[in-house]
């Protein structure tokens, strides 16, 4: 799997403090991969990155946004 590049908005878009947003960019095969998936699938992947990154307590994401071009 390709790297994936995971941009904090909240750092980035200082007009909504606390939205907690994560964009999470990807390009090439691994973007072909989530287009024939769920959302659900998509987010459960993206949720064990985060846990990896951040530890197992951090809450399930409330919503995800996933293109299909």
């Amino acid at each position: 799997m390709s790297r994936a590049l995971w941009l904090d908005l909240e750092q980035l878009v200082t007009n909504y403090p606390g939205s907690n947003l994560l964009l999470m960019r990807v390009t090439d095969d691994v973007s072909r991969s989530i287009e024939k998936q769920s959302d659900e699938e998509t987010k459960a992947e993206a949720m064990g990155v985060l846990r990896n990154m951040f530890g197992k307590n951090i809450p399930d994401a409330e919503a995800i946004l996933v293109p299909r071009w």
